[in-house]
């Protein structure tokens, strides 16, 4: 079964939106249908902390970690490259 690919970047707030997104996401969306792609662009509040935590209890949690805020263009091609690679990979090698 093909998934989406939902690619989301995150930059401190987590209290104010990033947990409060993913927590409505898992809720409200069956974990089958969906990857979720995020990229942290050098949160410093706790998010690399919570993100972290998140992955070892949902399969379906992608993180890629910046060390510095690389901005929303590049996180988002950083994203996009990362679903392509994954479901290439997931589906056989794309065959």
């Amino acid at each position: 079964m093909k998934k989406a690919s939902i690619i989301t970047l995150t930059y401190n707030q987590l209290e104010r939106a990033t947990k409060p997104y993913i927590e409505s996401l898992y809720k409200n969306t069956d974990e089958k249908l969906f990857n979720l792609i995020i990229v942290d662009n050098g949160s410093t509040d706790g998010t690399v902390e919570y993100l972290k935590t998140l992955m070892k209890e949902k399969n379906n949690l992608h993180v890629i970690f910046n060390a510095e805020n690389k901005g929303y263009s590049k996180g988002n091609n950083q994203g996009i490259k990362f679903a392509l690679e994954y479901s290439q990979n997931a589906m056989g090698g794309g065959r």
